[in-house]
């Protein structure tokens, strides 16, 4: 698996804790880190979390993509003419 480097802030909500929180749980358990050249300081994230991550971001995106379709789909169903059907037909 490719080395996933995580900053504060995602190991955080990966972790359902603060930024701060996630920092001293990172110091504790003596994970690498290094300071990006975007000046965030990220820290190499162990096999089992990088997984999560990995997986948190597909779930993410797969929410993106489904309420872009729905978007799409009602624009769809606004711009036609109603024929006097209710929405809900109208979306079948």
């Amino acid at each position: 698996m490719a080395d996933i480097w995580a900053s504060y802030s995602e190991v955080g909500q990966l972790c359902a804790c603060s930024a701060d929180e996630a920092r001293g749980l990172i110091r504790m358990r003596g994970w690498p880190r290094r300071r990006c050249s975007d000046g965030v300081t990220r820290t190499k994230l162990p096999a089992d979390l990088a997984q999560a991550f990995i997986q948190s971001a597909a779930l993410r995106l797969d929410l993106d993509r489904l309420a872009d379709l729905n978007v799409a789909r009602l624009r769809a169903v606004t711009a036609q003419p109603d024929l006097g059907l209710p929405v809900q037909q109208r979306l079948a």
